[in-house]
């Protein structure tokens, strides 16, 4: 994992830390958060970001909302 990725994980660590219910003020930064998460095997942050606060991808593109999808697929079998 390379110092970038490194600094998202502990950043969603300490965001979800902080906020339990909430998602970052961005649709597009929780859709990184649950990729990063995804890719870094905290399937249980992913998962998540995803159920918490009733994140809507009906504002991202068409392709961003199937990667999201596919994340959280990821997550929940995996947590």
């Amino acid at each position: 994992m390379t110092g970038s990725q490194d600094g998202t994980v502990e950043a969603i660590r300490a965001y979800a830390a902080r906020h339990p219910d909430r998602l970052p003020a961005s649709l597009a930064d929780a859709a990184g958060w649950i990729r990063q998460c995804r890719r870094a095997g905290l399937y249980t942050y992913g998962r998540a970001l995803y159920e918490r606060g009733g994140f809507d991808s009906g504002t991202l593109s068409a392709g961003a909302q199937v990667e999201v999808e596919g994340n959280y697929q990821v997550c929940v079998r995996r947590s």
